[in-house]
């Protein structure tokens, strides 16, 4: 089975945001507990965030932890979730768990920033779009571009 070739024109972030998918933020709103507007600017980051993943090719990129929780619930709608890759991105953007060290996560955030803000602009990246620690903590920009062992916010103990 060939894949249909991904979208690539001036217009390719326009056509992947007018997808819709009323049960998916439906779901959105119950399983992550928000409200209507939340699930909808959440689900339009969920698709900024695998914009960036298709356009760019890589999977080493980094979601951040609501992000993460959205894209958890569109991958339920599984045959949904297959179509849009291949409809706007021509390959599947796969899900794989998040098992790096600490610096190699603080690099992979970095360069998820980075092609995000190449992509969109800084003023598009908003709540959606701040990484945090395991407490919850947002994480600063100097924290995401120099990490170190003694004072790492991400994990405990871990080895920088």
């Amino acid at each position: 089975m060939s894949l249909p070739m991904p979208i690539q024109s001036e217009t390719a972030w326009e056509t992947v945001h007018s997808y819709e998918h009323k049960n998916l933020l439906l779901r959105i709103m119950r399983k992550c507990e928000v409200s209507e507007s939340q699930a909808e600017e959440l689900f339009t980051d969920l698709k900024r965030f695998l914009f960036v993943c298709g356009q760019q090719g890589r999977s080493s990129f980094v979601p951040t932890r609501s992000i993460d929780k959205a894209w958890h619930e569109f991958l339920m709608y599984t045959k949904d979730y297959d179509e849009f890759c291949a409809k706007y991105f021509g390959r599947k953007v796969h899900h794989n768990p998040n098992e790096l060290k600490a610096v190699a996560d603080h690099l992979a955030i970095a360069r998820t920033l980075k092609a995000a803000r190449d992509a969109f602009g800084d003023s598009a990246l908003k709540g959606n779009w701040i990484y945090t620690d395991v407490n919850g903590t947002p994480l600063t920009e100097i924290q995401l571009l120099n990490p170190s062992a003694d004072d790492c916010p991400c994990h405990d103990g871990c080895d920088t």
